[in-house]
Parts: C-alpha cells; sequence; structure tokens
C-alpha cells in the first residue's frame, strides 16, 4: 500500500468513526436490540466466524510445520498460512494496546454489570482505563478477519470473493447480535486490513517470498 493510499484510508477511516459515533452508533445498537437480532442463532455463527478462522490458521501452521520438516521446502499454501497467523498476532497486540488506550463502553450490559448504551445509556471513550468494562473499541473479531483475509485475499485472487463473504457476515453478525458498534467495527476492520497488507507487503521484500509464490 502506497502513503497516499494510506492517508486517505486512514483519513476516511477517521471521518467514518467519528460520524458513525456521533449518528449511527447508538440508533444502530438500539434497533439490533429492539427486533431482537439474538434470537436468531445464525447471526451467533456469523459472529464468531473470526473464532473458526483462528481455529484453522492454527491448524495450518502446524502442518506447515510438518510439511517443511518432512519434505525441506516451503509451499505457497504454507507461506499464506503462516503469513495469516503472524498477520493475526501482530493486530491482535495492537488491538489490544488500542482498547486501553481509548477505554469505551460497550453497546449491551453482559459481564461484570459493565455499563452501557441499551442498559443504562452510559456511552463514550475513558482513555487509559483497563478492565472488561472499556474494551469495545476496536473490534478484536472485525481486526481479526480482516488481518486473516486481507492476506488471503493478496495470495489468493481467486478467493477474494470468499473473503469478502467471511468478512461481511463476521460484522453483520457483530451488529446484528450488537457485541459491537459500528465505529468500533470500522476501526478494527482498518486496522486488520492495515497488518494484513502490512505483514503482506514485508513479506514480499524477501527473496523467498518470490520463489514460493511464482514458483
Amino acid at each position: 500500500m502506497c502513503l497516499k493510499r494510506l492517508v486517505w484510508a486512514t483519513t476516511l477511516t477517521l471521518v467514518a468513526i467519528v460520524v458513525c459515533y456521533y449518528f449511527i452508533d447508538k440508533p444502530a445498537a438500539e434497533y439490533a436490540a429492539t427486533v431482537n437480532f439474538r434470537q436468531y442463532p445464525v447471526f451467533s455463527w456469523f459472529a464468531s466466524t473470526p473464532v473458526y478462522i483462528s481455529y484453522l490458521t492454527a491448524i495450518f501452521v502446524v502442518v506447515s510445520i510438518f510439511c517443511l520438516v518432512w519434505e525441506r521446502r516451503i509451499h505457497k499454501w504454507m507461506m499464506c498460512s503462516i503469513l495469516v497467523a503472524v498477520s493475526l498476532m501482530l493486530s491482535t497486540i495492537a488491538k489490544n494496546i488500542l482498547k486501553f488506550v481509548f477505554g469505551r463502553y460497550w453497546p449491551a450490559t453482559w459481564k461484570d454489570a459493565n455499563p452501557s448504551w441499551l442498559d443504562n445509556h452510559e456511552y463514550g471513550f475513558h482513555p487509559f482505563h483497563t478492565g472488561v468494562w472499556y474494551q469495545s473499541f476496536p473490534s478484536g473479531h472485525a481486526t481479526a478477519i480482516l488481518a486473516s483475509m486481507t492476506v488471503i485475499g493478496l495470495f489468493y485472487p481467486k478467493l477474494r470473493s470468499i473473503a469478502l463473504f467471511l468478512v461481511a457476515i463476521t460484522l453483520v453478525g457483530q451488529l446484528a447480535m450488537y457485541y459491537h458498534f459500528v465505529s468500533d467495527l470500522i476501526a478494527g476492520a482498518y486496522l486488520g486490513a492495515l497488518f494484513g497488507f502490512s505483514t503482506v507487503h514485508l513479506a514480499r521484500r524477501h527473496p523467498i517470498y518470490h520463489h514460493v509464490v511464482t514458483r
């Protein structure tokens, strides 16, 4: 990703977050709660897509290691699996730091009587606060699905439609279950995509990448 595109993407993301914070986040959460999408299990499955992807990534990485030891050569799918794991790991660390930095309340109360918009109209950011109350922003699930699907999409262009589908159902599921505000998901998606692109970009600087990918 060139610097100009990065600046534009960052600017648009920040604008979208601000707009959502003031005009969209609360109505969207209220709508999801009013309709009660949680009564439909499919949305819970959709929301958990990144968890399944993380499990599959761990399996693929382990298999990759065994194949590498056995064959003494690395294949494209092996490199992709490893880079997905790296992207997930690094983006998760960044996400956890940002959750502490921003300290945002959740849309709903779900653990330790956490203050929330839907249950007691508590809303906003509380920078540098620790604890489960202040971990809504950015969304970890949105971060994870973009961090993994971005790498896969860059490695396998033919799979981009599937990757976009998995991203879409994750975001829809998270909104329908009102686990996160819209702006949480936007921030998480940006963060995950950033790490996905960066991971592949750095890997491309190593000669072995071109040898494996173009083979």
